[in-house]
């Protein structure tokens, strides 16, 4: 279920096709991978599954011939429970169903309830015409999960913002909240690895977390070696190659370029920050958040002039922006 439910968390805004098209396609081709016969099939039990009800429950304890493949396994611990009458592959696809909400048509109910039906010896034993409905818990699950990221951010910066420098129980408590929000982001990605909101947030995630672990140093600004030593962070990397492929689906979004602007302003490479501001400001001249990230950078980089005079723009600029959208584009 939990990775079903990872392979069904779709980016609906990005997809020009009707709602219930992608996670329809997204659960037949899931539930084909698991109850479809096959080496690919036999493979994902071994790696995927198996794996992960070893990790996840504690004391499981498998008792495996060293000739037996797990799925063949399951089925023969399945297929000999008591009160099983039916295909193994129906009693799990039932249980699947009942979590997940979706709903299969009669036709292929009446088919697969059947242990010796033809479907049940396909690499392919159901297609997107077999679902009857794919349910809400389904379809939405990526904004779910972006949603419950972005609010164990905002949690984290609040605990911060009220810690102050805050004690190594503050911070650590900062940190697991970050690391909740990294967890959701990556919930979506799992399944939609394209997701620009998720991904530029989960870089942001990133870097907080591992600043919180004191991984990236106050001093850095100008020292070489230690911006190159927080470049090689894991942690650094991943999120620098989450920014790159958002930056790769839209090379203008002037969101992302700020990401990348704030990214490295908060991992110590001030110039390559300024770039990303320019560039950011460039394509979005109007952009007040990217005024005020640039301002606010400008400000802790010395040069406070600059700093002030933009932040007294952005202002402004917000000002009658405001008053023009109250008077319903009057100027």
């Amino acid at each position: 279920k939990l990775d079903l439910r990872a392979r069904l968390r779709t980016c609906m805004k990005s997809l020009r096709m009707p709602l219930e098209t992608p996670p329809r396609l997204l659960l037949t081709n899931y539930l084909n991978l698991v109850f479809g016969t096959g080496a690919v099939s036999t493979k994902y039990w071994e790696a995927n599954i198996k794996t992960n009800l070893v990790s996840k429950f504690t004391g499981f304890v498998l008792h495996q011939r060293q000739e037996e493949t797990f799925k063949g396994m399951t089925e023969q611990l399945i297929s000999n429970s008591p009160g099983v009458y039916a295909d193994w592959r129906w009693v799990l696809l039932c249980r699947v169903q009942e979590m997940m909400g979706f709903v299969l048509c009669p036709r292929a109910e009446h088919d697969l309830m059947h242990m010796d039906h033809p479907r049940w010896q396909q690499e392919r034993p159901l297609d997107p015409n077999d679902l009857r409905e794919v349910g809400d818990r389904v379809k939405f699950m990526n904004t779910v999960s972006h949603a419950h990221g972005m609010v164990e951010m905002y949690n984290a910066i609040c605990a911060k913002a009220v810690a102050g420098g805050g004690s190594e129980r503050e911070r650590s408590e900062v940190a697991e909240k970050l690391k909740t929000a990294i967890g959701r982001f990556q919930d979506v990605l799992t399944s939609n690895p394209f997701n620009a909101p998720s991904l530029r947030e989960c870089a942001m995630a990133l870097v907080m977390y591992e600043a919180e672990l004191g991984q990236i140093p106050s001093g850095a600004k100008k020292d070489k070696k230690r911006i190159a030593a927080i470049a090689g962070n894991a942690n650094i990397v991943r999120a620098r190659k989450y920014l790159s492929r958002a930056l790769e689906l839209d090379p203008h979004d002037p969101k992302t370029l700020l990401a990348y602007a704030v990214h490295y302003s908060m991992t110590c490479d001030g110039e390559r920050a300024e770039d990303y501001f320019l560039r950011t400001l460039e394509q979005s001249p109007q952009y007040i958040n990217g005024m005020r990230r640039y301002a606010r950078f400008l400000s802790r980089s010395g040069n406070l002039k600059d700093g002030t005079k933009l932040r007294h723009f952005a202002e402004l600029f917000e000002n009658s922006h405001y008053k023009l959208k109250r008077s319903g584009g009057k100027a």
